[in-house]
């Protein structure tokens, strides 16, 4: 089980530092938001630990996330990951910067996206399923942008998401709010 959460954790990572092709090549690091304010899971359900980040990871700071945390009993993990951009540059649409998170997954399936709103932003919430690195994995991923800055919010389990743990996630991303 605990290779199991290596391996996921280093999974989220590689999706997640995909993030830096999202914003192309403005700057080698991208600024992480300072703006909005969000609720731990872990305070609520106590089967949630926070992942500490570690500084001499292989992904440049603008691809970490700035927060995670991982299931005890699953190993599903839930992270946040904000980039903002210095210089204007295309904006790209929200269907465009959730792709770019699932460049590292194959046998993709949509199972449900839709439009929603986090704190007034507007949203889009994808539910997929795929393979990353020969494994099965399922995600449930939100994303929104707000001003020059994108967020991505994302659950990963494999080789599925409980119900407890869909729930609890829509707990996180119901409590994020800008400053």
């Amino acid at each position: 089980m605990r290779n199991l959460n290596i391996i996921l954790c280093i999974l989220l990572s590689e999706l997640l530092s995909s993030c830096s092709l999202f914003f192309g090549n403005i700057r080698s690091v991208e600024e992480k938001s300072k703006q909005y304010s969000i609720q731990d899971p872990n305070l609520s359900h106590s089967h949630w630990k926070k992942v500490e980040s570690t500084q001499d990871s292989e992904l440049p700071e603008g691809a970490r996330a700035d927060i995670s945390f991982e299931s005890i009993k699953t190993s599903a993990v839930i992270s946040l990951t904000s980039a903002c951009k210095s210089q204007s540059s295309e904006v790209k649409s929200l269907t465009e910067q959730t792709h770019t998170l699932l460049l590292g997954v194959s046998d993709l399936k949509l199972e449900l996206v839709r439009q929603t709103q986090v704190d007034r932003a507007q949203a889009l919430w994808s539910s997929v399923s795929g393979k990353m690195s020969q494994s099965p994995v399922q995600l449930e991923i939100v994303a929104f942008q707000r001003g020059s800055c994108t967020y991505d919010l994302v659950l990963a389990g494999s080789p599925t998401l409980s119900v407890d743990e869909q729930e609890d996630f829509s707990q996180f991303v119901s409590t994020f709010h800008f400053k």
